[in-house]
Formats: C-alpha cells, sequence, structure tokens
C-alpha cells in the first residue's frame, strides 16, 4: 500500500462521514502529491462543494478538465456555477458533459443542485438533450427504419390461412 493510497482511503472515509472540509485537505494533499492526477482534482472539488468553499470547488473543476478529466467534472462544473446563481454559465457547463458523454436523466432531474434552474426556458432543452443522449436509437433515423414493422400481426399464407402470430415490440430505450 502506497502513500497515496492510504491518505485516498483516508478522504474518502472522511466524505463518507461528510467531514467535507477535512476530505478536501486531504484530497488537496493528494493533488499536490500527484499533480498529474485529474481524478484527485475531481474529488477535490467535489469535497469542496459539499463543505461549501464553491470557488475553491469551480477551481479544482477546471483544473481537472483542462487535464481531460471528462464529463463528470463538467457536470459538477455546471452544478457549481447554477449554486452560485449563475445560469448561463451553469447551462454551457451541463451541455459540454452531454457532448462528453453525460447521459444520466435522472441524476440531472434529481440532482438539488440544479434547482434553480427548472423554471429557466432552457431546462426543457438540457433535459431533453439528456434523454436524446441516453437513448441515442430513439433520435437517430438510422435506428428507426424498422419501426413500420412495430405492432401485432396475424401471419397468414397467401391464400389467408392462419398460420401464427407476430410480435415486434420497441424495447431497451427503442
Amino acid at each position: 500500500v502506497t502513500p497515496a493510497d492510504t491518505l485516498a482511503t483516508a478522504a474518502n472515509a472522511l466524505m463518507q462521514s461528510k467531514q467535507y472540509a477535512a476530505a478536501a485537505r486531504l484530497y488537496d494533499q493528494l493533488v499536490q502529491a500527484h499533480p498529474g492526477q485529474a481524478a484527485y482534482l475531481v474529488r477535490l472539488g467535489v469535497a469542496q462543494q459539499l463543505a461549501g468553499n464553491l470557488n475553491a470547488a469551480l477551481d479544482a473543476y477546471r483544473a481537472s478538465i483542462r487535464m481531460s478529466a471528462g464529463n463528470v467534472a463538467q457536470y459538477n462544473l455546471g452544478t457549481v456555477f447554477a449554486l452560485q446563481g449563475r445560469p448561463d454559465s451553469a447551462f454551457h457547463w451541463l451541455h459540454a458533459s452531454i457532448a462528453a458523454g453525460f447521459s444520466s436523466l435522472q441524476t440531472l432531474t434529481t440532482d438539488t443542485d440544479l434547482t434553480t434552474l427548472h423554471g429557466d426556458a432552457r431546462w426543457q432543452e438540457l433535459v431533453d438533450a439528456v434523454t436524446r443522449a441516453a437513448t441515442p436509437c430513439m433520435y437517430r433515423p438510422e435506428s428507426r427504419a424498422f419501426d413500420f414493422w412495430v405492432g401485432e400481426w396475424n401471419v397468414t399464407t397467401q391464400g389467408g390461412q392462419p398460420v401464427g402470430t407476430s410480435s415486434m415490440q420497441l424495447l431497451l430505450g427503442g
């Protein structure tokens, strides 16, 4: 077990016990010791955000995004902007997270950090974008080519004699 593993385990334990400020201090130590690890920056951002240090969370998320941390950091950055009452920046980063692969409609619609955005006209566009990302087969024309076949069918011979039935359904998100 390396010192980084021990420190990460301790930081994770502090997060579990909701001691976010203490966890942030340990994640900051990990970031300083391992500056190339974007995951530590994301965890630092989460700890700072949960501790209420929103500007520090922004700094950590931005640094992790510069290291190509991915859609989680972009999504979380959007949530911080929403918490700060900065909807334009929030929507920008939430859409960026979708472009980077975020597709959890449940996370988006139940995240209380985004409550302030629900009354904004852009909210439904965001929900629609996540829905399309989560179920691309429902929106791609090439995936819809056989939709004419969906339904309940009676199968007959050329003479009209019944020989069976067929049921074609959209499953697994289309």
